[in-house]
Formats: structure tokens, sequence, C-alpha cells
């Protein structure tokens, strides 16, 4: 298990030029960061890359595909999945709001993520899986973890965003 923290994370310029993001963890096909968004406008474009967003501050946003479909990602830990090429604007829903990004190229991989808050003293189990990702979202700490099977106990209460990535 390796584990990073705020000291290993890196912040970049967004790819558009509109804002920046803390890089938590990166791979040429898996990219993990968190996104403040402060202001409306188009989001960068990843071609053939599967996008995740999960809402952790702020009141949101809201998206507009090229369809003309609306999408709002408003409530704590709700999941937005879409595709990188993509040309999407971004609204802001009154305030700036931060987000959890998981990029994966498609042609590589597959990323399946859930949300989960734990009690204290409460374990979580996990399943065997490849390469699997754990954020602690108070502590601002991310886990890898290549693993077999194993409970894991964690200290306190807290959510934890647990990322599972399958290549194809």
């Amino acid at each position: 298990m390796l584990k990073f923290t705020s000291k290993d994370f890196k912040t970049l310029p967004w790819k558009n030029g509109g804002g920046r993001t803390l890089e938590l963890f990166k791979q040429p096909h898996l990219r993990l960061s968190l996104a403040t968004v402060a202001q409306d406008g188009p989001f960068s474009l990843f071609e053939n890359i599967d996008r995740h967003l999960v809402l952790l501050k702020g009141n949101g946003i809201e998206l507009t595909f090229p369809d003309g479909k609306i999408q709002k990602l408003e409530n704590p830990y709700q999941v937005l999945r879409f595709k990188g090429e993509d040309q999407i604007h971004c609204r802001l829903l009154n305030g700036i709001s931060e987000d959890f990004n998981i990029m994966v190229d498609r042609s590589w991989g597959k990323a399946d993520l859930q949300v989960k808050s734990l009690v204290e003293g409460q374990k979580l189990h996990l399943e065997k899986c490849p390469l699997m990702f754990i954020y602690q979202i108070q502590a601002q700490v991310l886990l890898e973890l290549k693993a077999e099977a194993m409970d894991l106990e964690f200290p306190g209460a807290m959510d934890l965003l647990i990322i599972k990535i399958r290549q194809v």
C-alpha cells in the first residue's frame, strides 16, 4: 500500500487556462485530481478519456452537453460520468465548488467509483482488484492498493472515495 499526502500532490494549470488542479496521481492512462471551479466556462477537451466528477464542496455546477442536455452536480458526493471529448459548458451554481476528478483512457481501462461513509470503528472490506485507490476526503490522503481482498480499519468516522481500476 502506498500513501500520498499533500506534499506529494502537484498544482497545475487547466488545459483550457480557466483554473488550476491539484493533481493527486498520474500515470500515462490515468489521472486523479481535485479541481476548484471558480468561474463559468468550457471544460477542457480530452480525447478518448472517460471522466468521473464527484462534488466535494460548494453548491455545485451545471453542465451543458453538445446535444443540449443539462446535468447538475449539486449534492455532496454526487457522481457525474461523461466523455472527455464532449464539448461541455460549465456554469457555477451560486459560488465556487470543488470536485474530485477521475480521468481514464478508455482504450486502456475502466474506473468504478463508490462513495462510502464510515462510522467510528467500522471496518472496510475490499474485494480483490488489480489497482485500487482510496481517497480520504476530510484528511486529503490518497492510498494506492494493488491488493488481494482485505479489511481496513480507519481511525474515526470519515468519508471515502473508492476507485477501482480495471484494464480492458
